[in-house]
């Protein structure tokens, strides 16, 4: 880079960088607290990096240190990529926003409500409003295996729970789903005609230069700077197996399977911000309104230099950011300030001051005033996202009125989320925001909270746990259960459980986990120890029944009538639904499925749940508008 061409660095500059650079010991406690080998952690401003750190290992067993470089799980961040990719085909008119998703998939076509499927729009997944349920601990099972393999997916797309206990959900309620996500891999792939992952590498990672963004397992094997992921049980480190990066598990690509590291989000941050900024030009020149100015847009010399635009040989291939920031679903917070919260598409928008930060991530939320940053500074509105996956978290935040760009990630996700509290801590030294805020406290408290809500937990399961009661004998157990479209759960004999039994999820024995005595026609699964649950990878296990199976007798009124299937409430706001046993040693009889479903129902609410009508940020609620 020919530096007699570059602007004078701006004092402020200067500044923050030396407030910055006094963030590293609150981030190193950060990472102590939350029990996380490495934190990797980055600003940018226009476009350029002015401040990259990282701390710990990245790989333990090697001694392998992280540093900008190094690709760690981005969770659901991996949803700002989604969208991007979908704004690129819509620019390029093969699809539209309002594209019923049943245009480009003849296939998908929800059973609980037809609606859905003749009227839920590619919009609608993108904002989380298509009500489909989100079964994390179906499609995600124990230590890393796949639930589903992908060619299964849509199969289980269509038998999702759509309705509460106020009716159907689709746009009426904000409902977070992962799993509806993967339907936008397959639009992808149906109107690009290259699978999502190809089309991410080649239309938006290879233009922008992001070296270290990992689509598949072959990127994840042929890297050597990856940060594992860990849990810390009893003082040594125990990795965590996540297998979401991979062609096998391609339907949890566009929801939480991309792995990227901070110098790369950092430049698709300002990448977004670029393009978002060109957009809103051309916008009020075809209005004939004064040109926007943005204050920061003269400092893009460094991106574009970056990547080759200034040269013209290559250009930005994002598109529809504008749109993409404007289409959204309010999210309020009850915290005293007019934060303007809202789920825009694959991004959370929210205006600082505002109890909003950790809204998606693995923090608890917040609720005390004196925790909220800039309660007496100006406003900044953010857009961003915060992603929690098997052992990892991430966190990206947007400025587009300042031009910043704040990255932070970690290969933890034990009760407290770095790399939430990592870039809260970094906002507040930006913008030294006031008063300050002692995050540190914020996320002891939070973490405390968390580990309170996993003994809260188990106080509940041990409340319904009555193993006198247990009248099943092994042999009648065994066998292959059938439901949501395509799950399967086997119960196979083992001589390590008291019930000697065990169940494997999705035909991978990886997922093995043994099954203990819980009550009448029940058995259970749920670790009893908080850092064994993440030890099996065991994401969104944080509701009791989640690790309960209730046995179905042909007559239920008879304690000796045939198994004829289980009950599993895999969801704290879905219903119990119903898995048949198959009764053919070969495939399930679907006369027979059918014969099940129609005498016991497919769901039920259980006697012992409570009927929840909202939940916090990462679970659903009403949003109070749609746009």
């Amino acid at each position: 880079m020919n530096g007699s061409c570059q602007p004078p660095q701006e004092p402020s500059q200067i500044q923050r960088r030396k407030r910055l650079e006094a963030t590293i010991p609150n981030i190193e406690e950060v990472k102590d607290i939350c029990e996380a080998p490495s934190v990797s952690f980055g600003v940018s401003y226009g476009g350029e990096p002015i401040f990259t750190k990282s701390i710990g290992l990245c790989d333990v067993e090697n001694g392998q240190l992280a540093n900008e470089h190094t690709s760690y799980h981005i969770g659901s961040c991996a949803k700002i990529f989604t969208s991007a990719a979908i704004g690129i085909l819509v620019d390029e008119g093969k699809v539209s926003w309002q594209d019923p998703v049943k245009k480009h998939l003849d296939d998908f076509d929800p059973v609980e409500d037809r609606e859905i499927g003749k009227k839920a729009t590619i919009r609608d997944v993108c904002r989380h409003s298509t009500g489909l349920a989100n079964p994390n601990a179906v499609f995600m099972a124990p230590h890393g295996a796949p639930g589903i393999r992908s060619e299964e997916y849509m199969k289980m797309i269509n038998a999702l729970p759509t309705a509460n206990e106020h009716g159907q959900r689709f746009n009426s309620w904000w409902y977070y789903s992962n799993a509806a996500y993967g339907l936008l891999g397959l639009v992808v792939k149906a109107v690009a005609g290259v699978d999502f992952a190809t089309f991410l590498r080649t239309r938006i990672c290879n233009p922008l230069g992001l070296k270290e963004t990992l689509l598949t397992e072959h990127d994840v094997t042929n890297n050597s700077n990856l940060a594992h992921p860990y849990v810390k049980r009893d003082g040594e480190w125990h990795k965590i197996y996540n297998g979401l990066t991979s062609e096998g598990n391609s339907h949890t690509l566009p929801s939480l399977g991309i792995r990227s590291s901070v110098s790369d989000m950092l430049l698709f941050g300002g990448a977004v911000m670029d393009r978002y900024a060109k957009e809103q030009q051309s916008q009020s020149e075809e209005n004939e309104t004064p040109q926007l100015r943005v204050p920061w847009s003269d400092r893009l010399w460094g991106l574009r230099q970056t990547l080759g635009l200034i040269a013209g040989s290559r250009e930005n291939p994002l598109r529809q950011i504008s749109y993409i920031w404007k289409s959204y679903w309010t999210r309020p917070c009850d915290d005293d300030f007019d934060n303007k919260t809202a789920y825009m598409l694959g991004w959370l928008r929210t205006t600082m001051p505002t109890a909003a930060l950790p809204l998606l991530s693995y923090n608890s939320y917040p609720t005390k005033n004196e925790y909220i940053i800039g309660r007496k500074s100006p406003p900044q509105v953010l857009y961003g996202h915060s992603g929690c996956t098997n052992g990892s978290v991430a966190t990206i935040y947007v400025i587009p009125q300042s031009g910043f760009t704040v990255v932070a990630l970690s290969n933890a996700a034990d009760a407290g989320d770095a790399s939430n509290s990592t870039v809260q801590i970094l906002l507040q030294a930006i913008y030294d925001l006031g008063p300050k805020v002692d995050l540190i406290l914020s996320l002891k408290e939070s973490r405390e909270m968390k580990l309170k809500q996993h003994e809260d937990m188990i106080n509940d399961w041990e409340k319904h746990r009555d193993v006198g009661k247990y009248n099943c004998n092994a042999e009648e157990l065994v066998g292959t259960y059938h439901g949501l479209g395509a799950s399967i759960i086997d119960i196979k004999q083992s001589n390590k459980s008291d019930s000697g039994l065990a169940v494997v999820f999705g035909r991978q024995d990886t997922s093995g986990c043994e099954l203990d005595r819980f009550n009448q026609d029940s058995l259970s699964f749920l670790p009893m120890d908080h850092k064994e649950i993440l030890e099996r990878a065991m994401i969104d296990w944080d509701y009791w029944t989640v690790g309960v199976f209730r046995f179905v007798r042909e007559d239920e009124t008879q304690p000796n009538s045939p198994v004829v299937g289980l009950r599993w409430k895999w969801d704290q706001y879905e219903d119990s639904i119903l898995w048949v046993k198959q009764n053919d040693k070969d495939k399930m009889n679907d006369n027979y499925y059918k014969a099940v479903v129609k005498k016991h129902g497919k769901f039920l609410k259980d006697p012992w749940a409570k009927s929840v009508a909202t939940a916090d940020g990462n679970g659903p609620c009403n949003g109070s508008r749609p746009f």
